[in-house]
């Protein structure tokens, strides 16, 4: 018997996931502060780690403020940061995605091995991409990009892709934000060539799902966590 979806305000919580790691990829922080007040701190701290080596690709000496920006949920300076796309690596991270998939599988304690010295905690999610970045690292020279500071009318569509209960509903498969390995390459190419700004617009453009008048919700940034 198939589980019973789970839902939040109305849509999927793999909805709700999925607009942390879109709005992370684009570099959205309202995105980031809306799905904060539906989902729990765990899982967005999960999700914010798995962001961080699948997209933000930080340099190896920054690793550990990256990750503070994670641990307070600093949105703002998590989406200032360059991600692999930006720097001119997503077809190195590709590349490697035979190789990466290969260890996530049967390489778990090397690879929990290698996060451990640095003080990390990987989720299984993310074994594959942390793979990546250790490789890579040598290469990555991080740099900063411009906020998107679009406020928030609600759920753009482009963010539901086959991960989605809603993306299943409508077949809706790989779309301009997704993170198969051949989308990452897509966007990399596309932000080398018309920049994050054509990127975003195509975001916005692609219109919301239509919500309920829904009361707001309390956020992880509303709460004293001291």
């Amino acid at each position: 018997m198939a589980r019973p979806v789970k839902m939040i305000d109305g849509y999927s919580e793999s909805l709700w996931k999925s607009v942390v790691v879109k709005s992370l990829r684009i570099g959205w922080p309202e995105g980031l502060k809306e799905a904060s007040r539906r989902l729990n701190k765990s899982t967005m701290k999960s999700l914010l780690i798995c962001g961080l080596f699948e997209d933000v690709f930080p340099p190896e000496e920054e690793l550990q403020e990256a990750m503070d920006e994670v641990n307070r949920f600093d949105f703002e300076a998590l989406c200032a940061r360059e991600t692999h796309h930006g720097q001119g690596l997503a077809d190195r991270f590709c590349d490697l995605e035979d190789e990466a998939v290969y260890a996530a599988r049967n390489c778990k304690p090397d690879i929990w091995a290698m996060a451990n010295k640095y003080g990390i905690w990987i989720p299984p999610r993310a074994m594959n991409v942390f793979y990546t970045w250790h490789w890579l690292r040598n290469e990555i020279r991080g740099g900063k990009r411009e906020i998107d500071r679009t406020p928030w009318t609600g759920i753009p569509k482009v963010m539901a892709d086959s991960h989605t209960y809603e993306g299943k509903k409508i077949g809706q498969g790989i779309t301009l934000l997704s993170g198969h390995y051949s989308q990452h390459r897509e966007i990399g190419r596309l932000v080398q060539e018309k920049g994050w700004q054509w990127i975003r617009e195509q975001v916005q453009n692609s219109g919301v799902f239509e919500t309920e008048d829904i009361p707001k919700q309390t956020s992880i940034l509303d709460l004293n966590l001291d």
